[in-house]
């Protein structure tokens, strides 16, 4: 079926300290409620994508989407957030032989999340994920 398209991905990470003797006080003081050998608590374990489009034949227009979705992490600070998905999609038409017009929408489920950081504390560097989004692009190709 040469006008569809698909793609996914899923990772798994679970980074670890070695010994107890890499693991510092300081470290175990600050996340006192969480794994303190994680190496990593700001690193989703599991990370899962998929994306598919189809390209409708001889009209010029192309729909797609996607899902995103990741479980919770923990800042150094032990910041908590869980798990979230997303989900994106667009439509595209082609103008002609060297333009396309496309609208794309991100976050479309309107979830509100924050990016993932190790030095997240309750005062201070939380930033928001992207918000839900529409935007229009037109491509051209010379």
């Amino acid at each position: 079926m040469g006008n569809f398209a698909k793609v996914s991905g899923y990772t798994y990470n679970k980074s670890r300290y070695r010994n107890a003797a890499e693991v510092n006080a300081e470290r175990l003081a600050k996340n006192s409620s969480a794994d303190p050998y994680n190496f990593s608590n700001f690193t989703p374990v599991h990370i899962f994508r998929f994306g598919t489009s189809f390209h409708i034949p001889n009209t010029g227009l192309t729909v797609g989407g996607g899902v995103s979705a990741q479980s919770g992490t923990s800042s150094l600070y032990n910041i908590r957030q869980g798990g979230y998905g997303l989900i994106d999609g667009f439509v595209r038409y082609e103008l002609g032989k060297h333009a396309k017009l496309s609208l794309i929408g991100t976050n479309l489920n309107g979830r509100t999340y924050f990016e993932n950081n190790y030095n997240r504390t309750r005062g201070a560097n939380n930033f928001y994920g992207e918000p839900r989004t529409v935007s229009m692009k037109l491509d051209w190709q010379f």
